[in-house]
């Protein structure tokens, strides 16, 4: 428990170093790096994204509220977000596709990601980073 603490502290007190201020941006690109797959007849286990179909980046629509994989990506995905706030520094979004609920949050000042999908015995829980998709 001690070593997950310090870990956790480490990672925290260095993640200003690799952060994008997002505060301005419209659409976000993200990056999911990690995944785990949660059971409810089974253990989490950490997996790849393309292991259970999710895509490795995503563009977050913030205007146009939506959600959609990349052009590069070949999968022509795409879900509205059904509410968008963004407020106290964070942007906050929930939807559906399919038979599938997803929420997420994003950090403003961090770009930091955490997402959600979940349906009927599962969920899909993501973390990673975001930066402004309209680089100049």
């Amino acid at each position: 428990m001690k070593n997950i603490l310090l870990m956790a502290a480490t990672v925290l007190a260095s993640s200003p170093v690799f952060s994008d201020d997002i505060r301005e941006a419209k659409r976000l690109l993200c990056s999911q790096g990690q995944v785990m797959v949660c059971l409810h007849s089974a253990p989490c286990a950490v997996v790849a994204p393309e292991s259970v179909a999710s895509p490795r980046f995503l563009v977050v629509d913030t205007r146009a509220k939506t959600i959609s994989t990349t052009k590069a990506s070949g999968d022509e995905r795409r879900s509205d977000i059904g509410n968008l706030t963004r407020e106290g520094g964070l942007i906050v979004a929930q939807g559906r596709h399919d038979e599938r609920a997803f929420s997420f949050v994003i950090d403003e000042a961090t770009g930091t990601f955490t997402g959600s999908v979940a349906s009927d015995g599962y969920t899909i829980n993501s973390f990673g980073a975001c930066t402004d998709a309209d680089v100049k």
